[in-house]
């Protein structure tokens, strides 16, 4: 739902191919195994190999750069990658709540945490109505039980080595973020060789839906430059 204004966009770029994975959205969960940032990597890994065309680019949001850049890393067909508010692969202050509070617990205090999380989310001027819907979204879609797996699995993560990307990377971070700041995502992904950022003004964590045709005219320019007018990504 995040990539609706962004998505129809891009496909005057090329094939456009969006997905949830297991447990999110509209995708079904996992059977046996915990939901974990070495599943996602292990999906988006088998989903690129199944949909690569000529010219592939990644593009992930948050917690989705992380399964961007190891996918990148570790299948050369990657040419290119789209990182926007990425979030770094560690434990985050933002997400003490979540990691360390008893599943029952979050729970019971969901709406509490949603405002917490809200505050950090969104920057002053969003529109009330789009935070609205996008609460509704996460409470019908996303499940606590989740979401805690994914972020106590970001603290067990092994080192991954960026610098290896040869390929080129545009990253957007925003000014407001406060649930992944820009030093944070800065920090750790700002020593990709071939890095261009793209800082977004008075905008929370969800750039590409607040402000998609910003994201789309970045892409594009970079897209242009990068790759100078030949041929078309998928």
């Amino acid at each position: 739902m995040q990539w609706r204004a962004l998505a129809p966009k891009m496909q005057s770029l090329g094939k456009v191919f969006l997905f949830d994975f297991a447990n999110h959205g509209k995708s079904a969960p996992y059977k046996s195994a915990i939901n974990s940032i070495e599943t996602i990597k292990q999906d988006a890994a088998y989903l690129f190999n199944r949909f690569k065309g000529q010219r592939n680019i990644i593009i992930a949001h948050s917690m989705g750069a992380v399964s961007a850049v190891c996918t990148a890393i570790n299948h050369k067909a990657c040419d290119a990658i789209v990182l926007i508010a990425p979030l770094p692969a560690k434990a985050m202050a933002s997400n003490f709540l979540i990691r360390y509070l008893p599943i029952p617990f979050l729970t019971l205090t969901r709406r509490i945490i949603e405002k917490i999380y809200r505050r950090l989310s969104y920057a002053k001027n969003t529109d009330p109505d789009l935070i609205a819907f996008e609460t509704e979204c996460g409470r019908e879609l996303n499940q606590t039980k989740t979401i805690k797996e994914l972020v106590i699995s970001l603290s067990h993560m092994q080192t991954m080595d960026i610098q290896c990307i040869d390929r080129p990377v545009l990253m957007f971070v925003s000014d407001e973020d406060g649930l992944v700041p820009k030093k944070d995502s800065l920090a750790f992904y700002g020593s990709m060789i071939h890095l261009k950022t793209i800082r977004v003004q008075a905008c929370g964590h969800l750039i590409m839906l607040e402000y998609p045709d910003d994201v789309f005219n970045g892409i594009v320019a970079w897209y242009r430059d990068v790759f100078d007018h030949t041929g078309q990504a998928e």
